[in-house]
């Protein structure tokens, strides 16, 4: 695995963040007041009330950007996964009646997450587009990171499937039985997300050019899950 930057050396300061990183619509808040520091592993920086603003393309009212100064070459044969996927809640449920509900706070706004996380719960259960109810647009529903930045799918997309796939194990141990009133199960992404770089290529053969990204089937089971049977509706 290749990492750009983890943020990890021993008195990681900005002179080592300015090496990695370049702000190319300027400081923005951080010119006002720089907040920027780094910490475990972690880059921390805030801005609370916010004071400056600028619009860039469809970026409303930009606040802080930074990107890479380097260039990074596509592999020939393979993936190259760059991404900012944020910590996600939401629940899987299966009913006596075959059919599968999946709930999280994602927002669509006009994106069409709504198709492609009811297609993308559908693959990780093996059902129709049919079977799955899709639920979202609701605070009330577990959280979700918002529709921002190009990450929202990211983000989101994780959580559904970890909770597909959570079910399904439930579901393994009592046979493939639904029980009386359904089975939910819960999970949490943010153990998961905040233990992931946010730039990896992987090589799969040490003899071998490819560069893939890591499968989801291959992730740690040891994230926050719970299973249990949903509320009972009036």
């Amino acid at each position: 695995m290749q990492i750009y930057d983890d943020f990890g050396k021993a008195g990681y300061s900005l002179t080592d963040y300015n090496e990695k990183w370049m702000t190319p619509n300027g400081l923005g808040e951080m010119a006002v007041e720089d907040t920027r520091r780094f910490s475990g592993g972690r880059f921390h920086l805030s801005a609370v009330p916010f004071r400056t603003g600028s619009d860039v393309g469809v970026d409303d009212h930009r606040k802080y950007l930074a990107v890479s100064t380097r260039t990074f070459p596509v592999p020939r044969d393979g993936t190259l996964v760059l991404s900012a996927r944020q910590p996600c809640r939401a629940t899987a449920t299966a009913g006596t009646d075959g059919t599968y509900t999946i709930a999280i706070a994602a927002a669509d706004v006009g994106t069409g997450a709504r198709t492609v996380l009811t297609q993308i719960a559908a693959g990780a259960l093996g059902v129709g587009l049919d079977r799955v109810n899709l639920q979202i647009g609701d605070s009330a529903l577990p959280f979700a990171s918002p529709a921002v930045g190009s990450t929202g799918t990211a983000s989101w997309s994780i959580a559904v499937i970890d909770a597909c796939q959570q079910l399904q194990a439930e579901l393994a141990k009592l046979g493939g039985t639904v029980p009386p009133g359904g089975l939910q199960v819960s999970v949490n992404t943010t153990a998961e997300i905040l233990g992931q770089p946010s730039m990896t290529a992987t090589r799969s053969a040490p003899s071998s050019p490819r560069y893939t990204s890591t499968p989801t089937a291959a992730r740690s089971a040891s994230r926050g899950c719970s299973a249990s049977s949903p509320p009972a509706r009036s």
